[in-house]
């Protein structure tokens, strides 16, 4: 049995049953072409090096996730609405690094990293979340 499963169902895909659901996902984006498949998976790594670029601020890191959301490229996407959105997500995370939205990357301790790609694979909810050694 086949089964075919278009983009415009994908935000009714039953997630109650994790194996069906992972199924239809499966079915769906293993002949998609990998730049649209990654609108779907969020990715967190166990080192924190991987994941952003560390020769990018920040606020720059969280827009380039951000346009995932479907904001055509970086420069829309740091707009001052935008900003503040990101600076209020990561104050939730009481690290202080809502004052620190023009640090590179690179510059940031391995947790502080963390944090960022957390707050970048989650800012667009994904259809799945791949944890590399999450405990």
């Amino acid at each position: 049995m086949a089964l075919a499963v278009f983009p415009e169902r994908m935000d009714k895909l039953d997630t109650s049953n994790p194996e069906q659901a992972l199924g239809v996902l499966e079915n769906y984006i293993t002949y998609m072409k990998e730049h649209k498949r990654a609108g779907f998976i969020g990715r967190l790594f166990q080192d924190p090096m991987k994941g952003t670029a560390p020769g990018m601020t920040i606020e720059e890191n969280i827009a380039l996730a951000y346009s995932r959301a479907g904001k055509p490229g970086l420069g829309f996407a740091l707009n001052k609405k935008d900003k503040e959105f990101f600076r209020n997500a990561l104050a939730d995370f009481g690290m202080g690094l809502e004052d620190r939205m023009k640090t590179k990357v690179g510059l940031l301790s391995g947790g502080q990293r963390q944090v960022v790609t957390l707050l970048m694979c989650t800012l667009v909810p994904p259809k799945v979340l791949l944890l590399d050694e999450h405990t």
